[in-house]
């Protein structure tokens, strides 16, 4: 038992380094108990049971929000947190299968320096497919430690988590020497495996340290480094996500426009941007055939457009070859489905066709049941009882233009926004493609309100944090009820919103073009861990034969 006790302490640790808590160094010694356990594992089965205390404790603290545990909760995503809790573990086992394997093979030095490689090989398998959920890849829990994130504009998240890892194995390794668990021609002393350690990890650190530092006072905003900058307003309605679908969805915008209306009256704004789905349904005229007249008419006076999350209904005639989630719409033969979209609104009323992102990364189960369209039946098994539970998804992704006035200081130009809806900002290369395409500023819009007081949104405005860094881009972000607010392309806060709370906040952000090296070359580092990994599980299967 004591066994048990010392991996879910352990497990606790690693979760550790996430927001809110942001204990970042305790993430980096986190594997130890589990890496010392598994060298005392009895059986296979002692090993899968070590492996999943370790990995629920993990996910416990990191991911307990995703069931909400609020007193106005719905059964379907308590149920639906809880499966998660129950079923990630499993997930998190995989590396752990080549790292025995090849721990049996080559041995536990071996094993240890492969580690990093495995972790992240895995993290990017994870972000792949309708059922990825990267959520909690390890690079996450160093935001606290801007400077050593900021290699993410390298190697993406990936790299960070690279490092968290292999200071682990640095550690396990010398722990594991001084306890003659790895042979050494001479008896270690603890006097000299903390200091070889110690030299081990300042190695790994200080190249990291030093252009962290360099990029980061680059990036801080301290002297401009482009002549182009938007003033955008985010506004934050703070609105019941629960009752969201069930009140008058004219009032909702009606609050959406108090609030923009008293943030326009402090100063000029180019861009104002609304949460997820701020425009829910407002019958087929809007929704189908998006005449948003009454809105643009508000927006021509201030010169300032809008960018905002609608329900975006489609229909269609009936047809054997239907989507999966169409249904019957009433007093007609035809379908309908819907997309979680957001629309680009220009301050001009002789313009009707607008700009429109379709959200193309779907939450599994809650917004999109993965294979349905192999598997059409699972449709009434699966559909959550919220809103509208079973999206379409989006299928092209290209930034939304935007030319401007001279609403700020830097005079007029033209804004090219990477918009991504709610969880499509924890992808990386999802994001990292609106750069590829000359996105010169990235929006998340989202809604958040689910999880209101638990971790849930401030790890989910330090995931967007790190997109900022990865693609040197400045981020504007803006949820129902909060964490809504302005990201630097070094990570850093430019101004937030005060969270559930009705407000609106406006900023001028830099627009940046370069392209950063993880823009160039994408998910470089998990593919090369990938096939390193690979390769060395190949040659274990080789050594075996002979």
């Amino acid at each position: 038992m004591a066994l048990y006790g010392l991996v879910f302490i352990g497990g606790l640790m690693l979760a550790a380094g996430f927001a809110p808590l942001e204990l970042s160094i305790f993430s980096m010694v986190g594997f130890l108990p589990l890496l010392y356990a598994l060298e005392h594992s009895k059986s296979r089965k002692h090993t899968l049971s070590i492996l999943y205390v370790f990995f629920f404790a993990f996910h416990g603290l990191g991911n307990w929000w995703v069931s909400s545990w609020q007193p106005n909760a719905d059964p379907y995503l308590m149920a639906s947190g809880i499966a998660l809790w129950l079923g990630h573990p499993f997930f998190f086992m995989v590396p752990f299968v080549g790292y025995r394997f090849i721990r049996r093979k080559f041995g536990l030095t071996t094993a240890l320096w492969l580690f990093p490689f495995l972790w992240i090989a895995f993290e990017w398998l994870h972000s792949l497919s309708d059922v990825a959920y990267p959520w909690l890849s390890l690079g996450y829990t160093q935001m606290h430690f801007l400077n050593l994130a900021q290699i993410a504009d390298i190697t993406g998240v990936w790299g960070v988590s690279f490092i968290v890892i292999l200071i682990n194995s640095i550690i396990a390794f010398w722990l594991f020497k001084y306890r003659g668990m790895i042979p050494s021609f001479t008896p270690q002393t603890w006097k000299h495996v903390v200091s070889w350690g110690a030299i081990s990890i300042l190695a790994v650190l200080i190249v990291p340290f030093f252009y962290g530092q360099n990029q980061s006072a680059y990036y801080s905003g301290k002297h401009s480094i482009t002549s182009q900058a938007i003033t955008v307003g985010v506004i934050q309605p703070n609105i019941d996500p629960w009752q969201k679908w069930e009140n008058d969805s004219y009032r909702q915008v009606e609050i959406h426009q108090q609030i923009q209306d008293s943030l326009l009256r402090t100063q000029p704004i180019d861009l104002l941007i609304w949460s997820e789905t701020a425009i829910p349904y407002l019958g087929m005229n809007v929704s189908s055939e998006h005449n948003f007249s009454f809105l643009q008419r508000s927006l021509i006076p201030t010169h300032t457009a809008l960018l905002t999350g609608f329900s975006e209904i489609v229909t269609f005639p009936p047809s054997p070859n239907l989507p999966a989630m169409a249904k019957p719409l009433r007093g007609t033969n035809n379908y309908y489905a819907a997309n979680n979209s957001a629309i680009l609104l220009l301050p001009d009323t002789s313009k009707h066709e607008f700009p429109i992102h379709r959200k193309m990364r779907l939450t599994p189960f809650a917004e999109y049941i993965p294979f349905v369209e192999e598997f059409p039946f699972l449709v009434k098994w699966l559909e959550w009882g919220v809103g509208i539970s079973n999206w379409m998804k989006g299928t092209v992704q290209k930034p939304l233009p935007l030319t401007f006035t001279n609403n700020n200081k830097y005079g007029s130009g033209e804004a090219r926004i990477g918009c991504t809806i709610c969880i499509e900002s924890i992808f990386p290369d999802f994001v990292r493609n609106y750069s590829v395409q000359g996105a010169n500023m990235l929006v998340v819009i989202t809604n958040d309100a689910w999880y209101n007081h638990t971790f849930g949104p401030s790890q989910h405005y330090e995931i967007a944090a790190m997109r900022a860094i990865e693609n040197r881009r400045s981020v504007a972000r803006c949820a129902n009820t909060g964490i809504s607010g302005f990201i630097r392309p070094s990570g850093e806060s430019y101004s937030e919103a005060p969270s559930y709370k009705a407000c609106g906040l406006a900023q001028t952000i830099e627009l940046l073009y370069h392209k950063t090296m993880y823009v160039r070359l994408g998910d470089w580092l998990p593919e090369l861990a990938f096939g390193v990994s690979f390769f060395t599980i190949l040659i274990g299967f080789v050594r075996k034969k002979k």
